[in-house]
């Protein structure tokens, strides 16, 4: 469990480069992730996930000149610690609902959020560790809560226009950051972009409110898919097709104003969806956000280079439908905990097709990897359902179907994989007391994802092995009662 904390979080929070038009952001995945992981596994889990987010989520790693930096992210951490926090204690947003309202002085949170700073901790040529704390990424979760806790948004408006004049008096007066040695202290200006998905934030937990106490809504949420769609309207980015809607200013350290394009609100939307109308409405809201990036991908294949285009985030639909999964658990909607099982069956299908597509671009194998553990994953939901109305457990069968996929995969990786850790194992051991400290350290972090996915694999493995007994009788429960009802 420990490994399998450390793969997802660690992979979601890892600042990837771009792949072409392509981009990976998988920042926004970690709480529901980590929900997940405790609503899973439980008490350990939780332990699991305060180790592996306060070292791996919050804590930057730059690694060979920030070839590859991990972490950073302290907004997502603190969504993470929370989100695994409710969920193990059985808290939903009925309970949160129920509470007195706040402190009108509550509000004032909102002037702490455009503050940052970076604390470094060790620092080499090739390897550097720092304490960034960035938490603007906070906003939407915060008027969401503060809507969903009864506070009138007049407080959180005359908050929000003081955070945006401190900011932009800071940018034009000292750039908004100052330097003392190696540490960064500043402040940053929330931008336009940000304004109405805040507004839709604190409207979308006042009617989450209201639906928990037996209160009737107010119009606009009488249709809530309504604002679902208004937040994956304001994600959009007129800027991913070459149009975008932001404005040059010469104001200091503040060089441009955006009005669209605000990441946080893809989770908001999947997160309305997931509390008013279940998983079938977050899977909507997914489809749609990956109608952007079908129409890039249209654009360049038929633009012969001449249309400006960008697929942008490949991770938008897995978010929302991540979103709409933890919002539908928190009000206690019957959803389905996703099993270990069909996770390790996406994580190897994407692998085998990371490696077939070995000759095509790095963008298409991106695609091609995450098509085929989208395919998966709804394969093992479509198999589980087909077992339960067979009357078959799940436990018992769907790991024996996985056994071919696993052997696939082994035959084909397996062997080049098991030479390379051998060589290189051997290399660090040989040159142990001679390494550099650094040089060490990236070369174990390079080593771990392929130590901790092998022996997640042959956990799986054993698992399925020991489960043919039980698949057999299974498949002969069903099979002689079939015969008796001829």
């Amino acid at each position: 469990m420990l490994a399998l904390a450390i793969l997802l979080l660690g992979a979601a929070s890892v600042r990837w480069p771009g792949f072409g038009p392509a981009t990976i952001e998988a920042g926004a995945l970690i709480a529901p992730i980590a929900a997940w992981l405790v609503l899973r596994f439980g008490r350990p889990a939780w332990i699991a996930i305060v180790a592996v987010t306060v070292v791996g989520v919050l804590l930057q790693l730059a690694i060979d000149r920030d070839t590859l930096v991990i972490g950073g992210r302290a907004d997502a951490a603190a969504l993470a610690l929370g989100a695994a926090w409710m969920v193990r204690h059985g808290i939903g947003l009925d309970r949160i609902a129920a509470l007195p309202a706040p402190s009108r002085w509550w509000a004032m949170t909102l002037l702490l959020l455009p503050l940052f700073f970076v604390v470094p901790i060790y620092a080499t040529d090739d390897v550097k560790i720092a304490l960034p704390w960035y938490a603007l990424g906070l906003l939407l979760p915060l008027c969401l809560l503060a809507g969903l806790r009864g506070l009138p948004w007049p407080e959180l408006a005359l908050a929000g226009v003081g955070a945006v004049a401190l900011g932009v008096l800071l940018a034009v007066q000292s750039r908004g950051r100052f330097q003392l040695g190696d540490w960064v202290l500043g402040y940053g200006v929330a931008q336009p972009y940000l304004w109405l998905p805040a507004a839709l934030a604190w409207s979308a937990g006042e009617a989450i409110r209201r639906a928990t106490l037996g209160l009737a809504p107010h119009r606009p949420w009488r249709t809530p898919m309504v604002g679902a769609l208004l937040g994956l309207v304001l994600w959009l980015d007129p800027g991913q097709f070459g149009l975008p809607l932001a404005w040059p200013a010469d104001w200091g350290a503040l060089r441009w104003i955006y009005v669209t394009g605000a990441a946080g609100a893809l989770p908001l939307a999947g997160f309305i969806a997931g509390v008013f109308a279940g998983l079938r409405g977050a899977a909507l809201v997914a489809g749609l956000a990956l109608c952007p990036a079908a129409i890039a991908v249209v654009l360049l294949w038929t633009g012969d280079g001449a249309v400006r285009a960008a697929i942008g985030n490949v991770m938008a639909a897995p978010i929302a439908l991540a979103w709409g999964w933890l919002g539908a658990s928190l009000v206690g909607r019957a959803v389905v905990v996703p099993t270990f099982r069909v996770t390790a069956a996406t994580l190897v299908v994407a692998g085998l097709a990371l490696v077939l597509s070995d000759g095509l671009s790095a963008t298409l194998q991106l695609g091609l990897s995450i098509a085929a553990a989208l395919a998966a994953a709804i394969g093992g939901m479509l198999l589980a359902r087909f077992g339960r109305r067979l009357g078959l457990s799940g436990e018992g069968w769907i790991p024996v179907l996985l056994l071919p996929l696993y052997g696939i995969a082994l035959a084909m990786v397996g062997p080049d994989l098991a030479a390379e850790l051998r060589r290189e194992i051997s290399d660090l051991l040989a040159r142990l007391g001679a390494i550099a400290a650094d040089e060490f350290l990236f070369r174990l972090l390079l080593l771990l994802p392929a130590v901790l996915g092998g022996a997640l694999l042959l956990r799986e493995i054993l698992r399925a092995v020991a489960a043919l007994p039980k698949a057999a009788r299974d498949v002969a429960a069903v099979a002689r009662a079939a015969m008796r009802s001829r």
